[in-house]
């Protein structure tokens, strides 16, 4: 095991994102694992959907999948910044996710599967997930000077993203001719890979004093929390957050249930409808850097609250196939945009010795409401229509942008 302390790392603002190795190995992992995840999301609510033909199963279905970062995200961030072996707990996390995703495909063979078992490995994947996606934070919060936590933010999501344009219009494809339920073994695969990539980190921390583990757990993340709050810009936008993610998960619940439902799409015109989410992603990375430098850092976020409302809008009253398309191209730019802004600025502003945690307590915070919104959502198709659902989603995020203009963060940052 190759074990560095900070000292020996080049944290030079000169120094590029592409020359270090973790960056290098995070990334390539990030680039398998999103893979696997579209996957996921494509065939997880398609698997429901052909069980129960129900918008409240499904969402119900991704409601669950939300919970554990609710629940747990604190907890995990506490862990995270106590452990010395950042490389073991990240290896450990994706390993386990591929194991329980072949243990889930030979259970779905038998005639012992019932739904509840996919709500219980959902819910037990997301938790290791959100355990690996919050280690990385750390591990890149410690490797890079803050000079190049936008550009390596960017860096990210402009590569996941890119996978995230070509993954489901080729799950989609492959299911045209394939059992859904056989995508699970693209996604352990992908997984497996990934679990041998994470073994060529390099770990590093700061020992660990005797004062902090005797007050491990509780008191770490009441200090964070307190801390946290000092932080008073990134306080008053975590909030905000709440909203715009409780408005995202309720649409992006129901965009296949409608697809399905409404328009009568099969899995391949699905892929595809996705793809141009994931395409809108990669070209609101690419602009980002341009439109903070010019209008700054809060009229983007703000900016971006008001278009991607406008755009749930509109899913009120297209029911045309290149229209969703386009409609879910805006919302990638805009939605990815946000996302961007918000990870990067708190990056930027949270202390190395604290930043697992306070992804840990924000993490829970940013996802509050989603899980009720979400299986509302799906009450809400089932009785109403699911094109309502996508109008509550704008109003609400056009109202928050409203609220947004009156507050500080839209001219200090």
């Amino acid at each position: 095991m190759n074990n560095t302390s900070l000292e020996n790392i080049d944290t030079r603002s000169d120094v590029s994102v592409w020359k270090n190795k973790n960056y290098v190995i995070l990334l390539l992992t990030g680039i398998f694992i999103t893979f696997g995840s579209k996957v996921y999301e494509l065939a997880i609510p398609l698997i429901i959907y052909e069980l129960t033909k129900s918008s409240v199963s499904m969402g119900l279905m991704s409601a669950i999948e939300f919970l554990p970062n609710m629940i747990f995200a604190v907890f995990i961030g506490a862990f995270i910044d106590y452990i010395h072996n950042k490389k073991a707990f990240i290896t450990f996390t994706v390993l386990l996710q591929s194991l329980i995703l072949f243990a889930l495909f030979i259970l779905m063979k038998t005639e012992y599967f019932t739904l509840p078992y996919m709500y219980i490995f959902a819910f037990i994947l997301m938790t290791l997930n959100y355990g690996y996606y919050n280690a990385r934070f750390v591990i890149i919060k410690q490797t890079l000077p803050p000079s190049l936590y936008m550009k390596s933010t960017a860096s990210f999501t402009f590569i996941t993203m890119l996978v995230t344009v070509v993954s489901p219009a080729l799950t989609g494809f492959i299911l045209t001719f394939s059992d859904v339920k056989n995508s699970l073994i693209i996604v352990a695969i992908t997984l497996l890979i990934s679990t041998l990539l994470t073994l060529l980190l390099e770990t590093y921390q700061e020992p660990t004093s005797t004062a902090n583990k005797k007050n491990f757990l509780f008191s770490d993340i009441k200090f964070a929390w307190d801390e946290f709050k000092k932080i008073r810009v990134l306080w008053t936008l975590t909030w905000f957050v709440v909203f715009t993610n409780a408005s995202y998960g309720m649409f992006n619940a129901m965009i296949i249930f409608f697809s399905k439902e409404s328009l009568n799409l099969g899995s391949s015109e699905i892929g595809i409808l996705l793809s141009s989410l994931g395409l809108g992603g990669v070209f609101g990375t690419m602009v980002l850097g341009r439109l903070r430098s010019w209008i700054g850092l809060g009229k983007t976020i703000g900016i971006c609250i008001a278009i991607t409302g406008i755009t749930y809008v509109s899913l009120f009253i297209i029911s045309n196939f290149y229209l969703l398309c386009t409609s879910l191209f805006l919302v990638g730019i805009f939605a990815t945009a946000f996302s961007v802004c918000i990870h990067t600025y708190r990056q930027e502003v949270t202390p190395v010795d604290i930043i697992g945690r306070v992804v840990g307590i924000t993490g829970s915070i940013f996802k509050l409401a989603m899980p009720l919104c979400i299986f509302g959502a799906g009450w809400m198709a089932n009785l109403v229509s699911v094109e309502v659902v996508f109008l509550i989603c704008g109003i609400g995020n056009l109202l928050l942008f409203l609220i947004f203009l009156f507050t500080p963060i839209w001219k200090e940052i």
